[in-house]
């Protein structure tokens, strides 16, 4: 992994938060920008935001635990047969 791809990876996750935070409203938002809500200056409610992070990680996991036969087909299937 070259030094760019670390540089590419943190703007795409400073865009995750500056994007919703500019064009939506303080009462529509992201689960991201919900979760950031737990953190302060100076203390953060870590129980909370770590359940925060299991609850928005779960229907992800689950779909992937249901979903898995068809996530490998795909990468399989654009692989290079020797």
């Amino acid at each position: 992994m070259e030094h760019g791809d670390d540089n590419t990876g943190c703007v795409i996750v400073w865009n995750d938060l500056w994007y919703p935070l500019l064009f939506s409203g303080e009462k529509s938002g992201t689960l991201t920008m919900a979760l950031l809500m737990f953190r302060g200056e100076y203390e953060s409610n870590y129980p909370m935001l770590f359940a925060g992070v299991a609850v928005v990680t779960l229907p992800v996991a689950a779909a992937y635990v249901f979903l898995q036969h068809w996530f490998i087909d795909g990468i399989t299937a654009g692989s290079l047969k020797g």
